[in-house]
């Protein structure tokens, strides 16, 4: 893989702004508080299983979808959340370079796939929780899935019954979200909106292909999967009048879609600043709302 000399001056500023502790994301949700429940196993490279003791065949495994570069311990406290409730997590971070080269998405996409057939979650029911840019990972599933044929591909499709969409963000906010959750310099987000632009222009064969394609499945919703989207007016990322236009189009489309808006908080972090009201909110879509095979 060869960048240009620009696009490796964009990922290492990056890079340095997240190990500033400034990933593309939420906060941590400290005011949720539980005791941890879980075991933790690797499935794979990238891949965690968080079992809870209180989890059954019938019940789904959560595909958690990370937002870029979320902390470990962000993430596994969604997972502490489902545990207690019974509910197995699959936690699927996702990197920076994952979201500027598409390419590198496809073997995490053959490592999830693979993954559905582990002896945990083999048969079990599917119920994505997506974070941002982590919508674009799930669209990059949809798009595997889609693509595969035969009866155990069918079987796979069935398996899903639900997606919360926490904060999503389509392809074409890459270049302003990425610059405004990156720095709150002025000067800093001009200079990264306009690399990013030019590094999706230069490399358009290699990015927007794969960022159309992906877009165009998730907004088509093959599986007709019941949706709740939880996002807020106060999130300089999340493009609002989009995410309406799609749930209008989903409901068109006989979809069961449900939502929730916050007025204060940030990107991702709407479990952070509103713990009960999240958590009500995710408890009553996955426990009432759900496709019922």
């Amino acid at each position: 893989m060869i960048f240009c000399r620009t696009s490796r001056r964009i990922l290492d500023y990056g890079k340095g702004l997240f190990r500033a502790g400034l990933s593309l994301g939420g906060r941590r949700p400290a005011n949720v508080r539980h005791k941890t429940t879980f075991s933790l196993k690797s499935l794979s490279k990238n891949l965690e299983l968080c079992t809870s003791p209180g989890s059954s065949a019938d019940k789904p495994v959560i595909l958690l979808f990370g937002w870029v570069a979320a902390k470990r311990g962000h993430l596994l406290k969604y997972s502490e959340h489902y545990s207690n409730r019974g509910y197995d997590s699959l936690v699927i971070p996702i990197q920076p370079k994952a979201l500027l080269w598409p390419p590198v998405v496809k073997p995490i996409v053959d490592e999830i796939m693979t993954t559905f057939d582990h002896d945990a979650i083999k048969d079990r029911p599917l119920l994505v929780h997506a974070f941002s840019a982590g919508a674009y990972f799930f669209g990059e599933t949809l798009v595997k899935l889609q693509t595969s044929e035969g009866a155990t591909a069918d079987r796979l499709r069935a398996r899903f019954v639900g997606q919360i969409l926490d904060s999503p963000v389509d392809f074409e906010g890459i270049p302003n979200g990425v610059s405004k959750a990156l720095t709150k310099n002025p000067l800093g987000r001009t200079i990264l909106k306009q690399g990013l632009k030019f590094h999706l222009s230069v490399f358009s064969e290699q990015t927007m292909k794969n960022y159309r394609r992906s877009s165009e499945v998730f907004l088509s919703n093959p599986l007709k999967l019941p949706s709740l989207f939880l996002y807020s007016i106060a999130d300089p990322i999340t493009n609002i009048p989009a995410i309406e236009r799609v749930m209008k189009g989903w409901k068109d489309m006989g979809v069961q879609v449900y939502h929730k808006c916050w007025e204060k908080s940030t990107h991702c972090s709407h479990m952070y600043r509103y713990p009960e009201e999240y958590t009500k909110e995710i408890d009553n879509f996955v426990d009432h709302k759900l496709k019922r095979n």
